[in-house]
């Protein structure tokens, strides 16, 4: 059986991280645990991002070379059985600004609903994750080596939160455009920088941390004040482990 055929993605038979305890930490990883970001708009930024993973959500008209996950989202929530008010049933979102967006009653009611489901959202990640890994992986050369690692990762205690925590992070690598002097940050670069004697979730943070400084040192403008918070939230996938 070839790669692209291969079954790529992570076993039903491997144990699952707890929703609850995905959910809250990387609740924490994407909103420093407030409430209130789980509906958030960057002013630097032209589309709403929500939910315990930011998942965007791009307006009417707005062009960004990015995924909507909200719609994918909602649809997963859809058919999991979950009530979803019907103006989040749509493709586009229906803010023409963050003032606007920031102004609407509406999202009252929408951080009540991203709160209340966000065990749903988690698994919603992981599902997504698993998806996403699959056609990521059986383009790269050395996929059986890097799904191997992913596998192996996923068994141990932390290492699911690891994986899943640093796509939404910093992604799974696979994008061309995200290269600086010809080298990617994401997790198919984590995965390669790891020793292949050693795979374990402190394998995996060292590793992590020197692609980062490697994405430092390339970057055309200074990005050594990220640092230390990239660390910080590196370091957390070791606590998780342990």
């Amino acid at each position: 059986m070839s790669l692209s055929t291969a079954a790529l993605s992570v076993s039903a038979s491997q144990p699952e991280p707890d929703p609850e305890r995905l959910a809250e930490r990387l609740m924490q990883n994407e909103t420093g645990g407030v409430r209130e970001q789980l509906a958030w708009w960057s002013p630097h930024e032209p589309f709403p991002s929500l939910g315990i993973g930011h998942f965007i959500w791009i307006p009417a008209g707005v062009s960004v070379p990015f995924e909507a996950q909200f719609p994918q989202w909602v649809r997963f929530a859809v058919e999991h059985g979950e009530r979803v008010p019907r103006w989040l049933q749509a493709e586009r979102a229906p803010w023409s600004s963050r003032e606007a967006f920031y102004a609407d009653p509406r999202r009252a009611q929408l951080l009540d609903w991203l709160e209340r489901t966000r065990s749903l959202q988690a698994r919603f990640v992981m599902t997504r994750f698993q998806t996403r890994w699959r056609q990521a992986c059986a383009a790269q050369p050395d996929c059986a080596v890097l799904d191997q690692r992913v596998k192996t990762l996923w068994q141990q205690p932390g290492g699911a939160y690891a994986l899943l925590d640093y796509v939404n992070f910093k992604g799974l690598g696979d994008n061309a455009k995200a290269r600086y002097a010809g080298q990617g940050w994401g997790l198919i670069q984590v995965l390669r920088a790891m020793p292949s004697d050693r795979v374990s979730v402190p394998a995996f943070v060292a590793a992590a941390h020197k692609v980062l400084q490697r994405r430092i040192a390339h970057a055309p403008r200074d990005e050594s004040r990220w640092w230390p918070g990239w660390k910080k939230r590196l370091d957390r996938y070791v606590e998780e482990a342990e």
